[in-house]
């Protein structure tokens, strides 16, 4: 479970953020996970909920947002999302000269901060 050990690195960044802005606590944290990144975003989840607790996310919201497969085709050009898991077939020229372009990364989209209120 690498999902773990990829939580408390973002928690790690949640905390610089909130240092290096002078904010008191993370409001709201937005994620991508790509299809081919090999995180569960079940478990990706649970791990941000037992992680948060004590932390400056502890009133964290947490938004996954998933993101596709692209193929680019070296031999059309063209770019595609490939149907279900045919990761190695161009979409328009069915050649099998492609490469992936996005699906394979985790993001972090954005962090929002907050002060409290006096």
């Amino acid at each position: 479970m690498h999902e773990y050990s990829i939580v408390a690195s973002l928690m790690e960044l949640c905390e610089e953020q909130v240092f290096i802005h002078q904010a008191d606590f993370v409001s709201n944290v937005v994620v991508g996970l790509g299809e081919r990144c090999g995180v569960n975003p079940h478990l990706f989840e649970s791990a941000f909920e037992n992680y948060k607790v004590g932390s400056v996310c502890e009133k964290s919201g947490l938004e996954i947002r998933n993101i596709r497969v692209k193929l680019s085709c070296i031999c059309c050009r063209q770019e595609s999302y490939p149907h279900g898991l045919e990761y190695g077939v161009c979409g328009f020229c069915g050649s099998r000269e492609v490469k992936i372009i996005e699906g394979q990364d985790m993001l972090l989209l954005s962090v929002e901060l907050q002060k409290e209120e006096s």
